[in-house]
């Protein structure tokens, strides 16, 4: 068993931590479980830094009073809580008399230690708010006397509401002075500015389409994601510049010397540019590769930086590390974290992948922590990988409460009629999907081909119709995800990762796992969507890009008897994605950005050029294909369902569009 200061990466090691070692087997020899529980190794390890474990004798209330009181004292996550030796540790257990002056409380943290973080930090624990936002004014981190808590619940006035998406949407200035968030606008919403002292927002021209806000350290500018490109304006507003280009998904960091540290395109590595703009800088040659290093957060005295490293839609591998800008090491800092920020206490707080909050004191020199975490708060509300939370170095902090997003593990799947009833499909069974979602009914309508995610990374699986068992598909520790079923219900088609250097290409497997999988399609470029001609004579393809890459999706073919080679069929300036083919194969419906918006269209196929129908009106996306060929259903804007009926022979015609739910 490891000890917290072992699991946190400590040189010095001394008997105390043997001594955490015995005490976690006397644990589990009393319990019948280790005092930390977790369904991965890395989620161990980060309980083991931050939870005390369940008082024995609420599941064992025949043990001694005494007995749980000295295997709770050689558990205490610092080593000068514990006992002395081994003998001090066996006195206690055979001494009736003994006890603790302050019984540690299950899943929290002894009183007085609590007492003392609480007492460095003066924060706020925030509430649920009735719109699921928070913000919690911390105070002068550095006071003697740490001023009272300043708790708010934040209201948007209509019109000015922030949007919730899965990424990071909001920033907070320090003390709270303003905070910039995305709310409604063109181009999927754009930024809007709340200060304090007034009681409405102002949006910010020129921020259409913006993601991932980050308030500058004297909270005068804001840095922010449009596609690909990072750009900057003025919180008063003015013309927005770009600072980079090849930007990932995720927010910056500005540190206090003007530069801004990012995330960058292809290889998510981490990347340094001036805060005027120019060309970027590789900040760490030994980046491991196939991992990811996205959300970075500055170090006071621009030292270095503190960032997330994961595996691909960190379903395996996600904790937080420290980067030293000095000399270009980085190494773990926090297993099993989310995301983590420095405060001027002399703090790192940090939240996990199930919304808890914990603060840790931190050497800001040797970048190294100097103690254990304490609890801080929990129900931060987290969607996959990005916590909906926000901290600045002086201890502000805003969040939004809830229980996971869109790629939580509490998912589940319904029927829907085409009334708007909603019938559980398997009441007991709740899953987390992988990032590239997916699933498919077969053509029997029995069985559900899906990708889910779980301890072992993102799989194809299985699943009888309603509530039959689970069968796992694929075992690649890669990711694997986006099943479509053969027309005769006999295999499976998926997209796998597993080649060097994780390009995207088309499996198929057997759909009773009987059997490897084998290669379908194996090269440049990547496969994504993908469907099928019900001979198998054609594969269709959308390839290249990534969201928000504007015309680097486009849509080809592939011969599958003969020569292979690529066929372009729909490449242009515009985005072209969710090629799906009729029953018959006779005919592509896709989805495409040409417009200005995403509309539906539908053409012959293979010969693309001979015809082209408009399908959705005032937007579109997603097509889907009724087993009958008669019908097309597709999602609006709004995330609406829409059916047309259609009528296809020599040519093709949309007679009616509905509105399902």
């Amino acid at each position: 068993y490891m000890s917290p200061e072992q699991a946190a990466g400590d040189r010095e090691l001394d008997a105390r931590s043997d001594l955490y070692s015995l005490g976690a087997v006397t644990y589990e020899m009393l319990v019948g479980e280790p005092p930390h529980v977790a369904k991965t190794a890395q989620a161990v390890v980060a309980k083991i830094l931050s939870d005390t474990p369940a008082p024995i004798r609420r599941t064992r209330d025949l043990v001694p009073a005494n007995v749980e009181a000295a295997v709770a004292k050689a558990l205490a996550r610092s080593p000068a809580d514990r006992f002395a030796s081994v003998a001090d540790f066996a006195a206690a257990l055979t001494n009736p008399s003994f006890t603790l002056p302050t019984m540690v409380v299950a899943g929290g943290a002894p009183a007085e230690a609590a007492g003392g973080i609480w007492t460095k930090l003066g924060p706020a624990v925030a509430g649920v708010a009735v719109i699921a936002i928070v913000m919690a004014a911390l105070g002068w981190l550095r006071s003697d006397e740490p001023p009272s808590v300043a708790r708010y619940n934040l209201a948007f006035l209509p019109g000015q509401e922030l949007v919730d998406v899965a990424a990071n949407t909001f920033d907070v200035a320090r003390g709270g002075e303003a905070i910039v968030y995305v709310g409604p606008g063109e181009e999927s919403g754009q930024l809007w500015v709340k200060r304090r002292d007034q009681l409405g927002a102002t949006p910010l021209p020129g921020t259409a389409g913006a993601r991932y806000p980050t308030i500058s350290p004297d909270g005068t500018e804001v840095v922010f994601r449009v596609g690909v490109q990072l750009r900057k304006v003025p919180l008063v507003g003015g013309a927005a510049i770009t600072v980079a280009d090849s930007a990932v998904a995720v927010p910056a960091a500005w540190l206090d010397d003007g530069t801004i540290v990012y995330t960058s395109l292809p290889l998510v590595r981490l990347q340094r540019v001036p805060a005027t703009g120019g060309p970027p800088e590789d900040l760490w040659p030994d980046h491991p590769e196939g991992l990811y290093a996205p959300m970075p957060a500055p170090l006071p005295g621009s030292k270095g930086v503190l960032f997330t490293l994961c595996d691909n839609n960190c379903a395996n591998v996600m904790d937080v590390w420290v980067l030293d800008l000095r000399t270009g090491e980085g190494r773990q800092l926090i297993p099993g974290a989310n995301r983590a920020w420095y405060v001027e206490s002399g703090h790192v707080i940090f939240v996990r992948p199930d919304g808890a909050v914990f603060a840790a004191p931190f050497d800001v020199d040797a970048l190294e922590l100097t103690g254990a975490a304490a609890p801080l708060l929990e129900g931060v509300k987290v969607d996959g990988l990005y916590p909906d939370l926000a901290v600045t170095s002086d201890g502000t902090l805003l969040m939004m409460t809830g229980s996971g997003g869109v790629l939580g593990p509490n998912q589940e799947l319904v029927w829907v009629s085409r009334e708007g009833v909603v019938r559980q499909v398997d009441p007991s069974w709740r899953f987390s999907t992988s990032r590239n979602r997916g699933w498919a009914l077969s053509p029997d309508g029995t069985h559900l081909a899906i990708g889910l995610n779980t301890d072992e990374g993102d799989d194809i699986w299985i699943k009888e119709l309603d509530d039959g068992p689970l069968l796992r598909l694929t075992y690649h520790p890669e990711e694997e995800a986006a099943p479509r079923w053969s027309h005769d219900g006999q295999s499976v088609y998926f997209v796998s990762r597993r080649r060097e250097g994780r390009r995207a290409d088309l499996y198929v497997q057997r759909a009773d796992g009987a059997g490897d999988p084998s290669p379908v399609l194996v090269r440049d470029p990547q496969i994504w969507q993908h469907g099928e001609t019900p001979d198998g004579a054609w594969v269709v393809a959308r390839v290249g890009g990534t969201s928000n890459q504007t015309g680097a999706r486009n849509i080809v073919a592939y011969r599958m008897e003969g020569d292979t080679a690529e066929i372009p069929i729909l490449t242009s300036d515009y985005d072209e994605v969710s090629p799906t083919l009729s029953p018959d194969g006779r005919w592509l419906a896709y989805a495409s950005q040409e417009t200005g918006e995403w509309e539906v269209y539908v053409r012959p196929f293979p010969d693309v050029s001979s015809g082209k129908w408009p399908v959705s009106r005032g937007g579109g996306s997603a097509p889907m294909w009724a087993h009958s060929g008669r019908e097309l259903f597709y999602l609006t804007p709004d995330n609406e369902m829409m059916v047309a009926a259609v009528e296809m022979g020599e040519t093709f015609r949309v007679t009616d569009r509905q509105l399902l739910f």
